[in-house]
């Protein structure tokens, strides 16, 4: 168990230099050199939602949905979130992070728990036997001035107006998004929004300091999201790497002002294995601090998940069965980064007589 964060580390390993073995990587799990090659799909948003653009919009939606069955991931240019706005975004997590470790030992916990503002570090460190080199702040994506207080860490810690501008644009962009996959999908106009009506959104601000041997660690393990896609701005270094379906890991090299989207799990079910949720992990390195700031997007807790009917027939039968998102998230956190472990639970066998 991790009883601080890696920032209260830092002196130490500036005097030792080596990684302690808490966080020493099993032989299998040690980070290999990336692929070179490949690159994720860069979309523009604005071949999707200008009129002027009608010719471009069919070829929008034949790229998206591509990108959605091949990559499970792809960045965003032009997606209607300010330059400013983004920065804001990227100041604050910078700003948290500055803040004395001392100072933010109130937020810290050590337990994986529904509790709305988690200040930890590593996936569970009550349960990791071996460390991820990474700290990270879960709050609420938005709060309002009622709110804050009790799920977001003190005014003087985090900026609050730069989260809830960037969290109301994030939202934004979300909803535009998603109907852009109904359209892909073929699905009846609305679809997917309506499925994430009320939809939980989760800021996570993930802080990877300079490590003293990357190769030995990790920031964070592989495994898909549970929710149904995740939004991520970072500062300008790179160490997100994706699994494409011709089994290499490659390294997502970020536009500067793009928003990068991973779909999750739950996108997965509901399209029927049409598309899926991407794997991913991040990888540290010697000399920079990494700052990555993730939006996880999920449906309401109470909502009931499953195939979506239109693509559910005789060709194509159900390959998942419905499951309540709680109950979703709660075997997810049970089995930690468990990659597919919580998807392969709710499988039918008609999916498995398909592998």
């Amino acid at each position: 168990m991790a009883s601080k964060p890696i920032q209260a580390l830092i002196e130490q390993l500036q005097i030792h230099q080596s990684l302690p073995q808490e966080y020493v990587q099993p032989q299998k799990i040690q980070i290999q050199a990336a692929a070179g090659g490949a690159q994720i799909p860069v979309l523009d948003l604005s071949e999707f939602t200008s009129s002027a653009a009608a010719g471009g919009k069919e070829e929008f939606l034949r790229e998206l949905d591509q990108a959605c069955r091949e990559w499970g991931a792809f960045q965003v240019i032009n997606h209607g979130v300010p330059k400013d706005i983004l920065q804001g975004m990227r100041n604050a997590a910078k700003h948290f992070y500055d803040v004395p470790v001392e100072e933010k030992m109130k937020y810290f916990v050590t337990v994986f728990d529904g509790r709305p503002m988690r200040y930890s570090t590593s996936f569970d460190s009550s349960r990791d036997v071996i460390l991820e080199w990474k700290d990270v702040l879960r709050i609420p994506a938005e709060a309002s001035a009622l709110e804050a207080d009790s799920v977001w860490p003190a005014k003087e810690h985090l900026p609050r107006d730069a989260v809830n501008s960037y969290g109301g644009r994030i939202n934004d962009f979300v909803s535009v998004l998603l109907e852009a996959m109904t359209e892909s999908l073929e699905l009846p106009a609305g679809y997917l929004n309506e499925e994430l009506a009320g939809r939980e959104r989760i800021l996570a601000m993930n802080f990877y300091p300079p490590c003293p041997d990357p190769n030995q660690a990790i920031g964070l393990g592989a495994h898909s999201d549970a929710t149904a896609l995740t939004v991520i701005v970072q500062n300008q270094v790179n160490g997100l790497q994706l699994f494409h379906k011709d089994h290499q890991w490659v390294t997502v090299k970020m536009l500067p002002e793009a928003l990068l989207v991973n779909l999750g799990d739950q996108l997965q079910i509901i399209s029927n294995g049409r598309y899926h949720s991407v794997e991913h992990r991040a990888v540290v390195n010697k000399e920079k601090l990494r700052i990555s700031v993730a939006t996880l997007i999920g449906p309401a807790k109470s909502s009931s998940i499953a195939p979506a009917p239109q693509l559910v027939d005789k060709t194509h039968p159900a390959l998942y069965k419905p499951v309540v998102f709680k109950d979703y998230l709660l075997n997810y956190i049970k089995l930690g980064l468990n990659t597919r472990g919580a998807l392969q639970t709710i499988t039918t066998a008609k999916t498995e007589a398909q592998n």
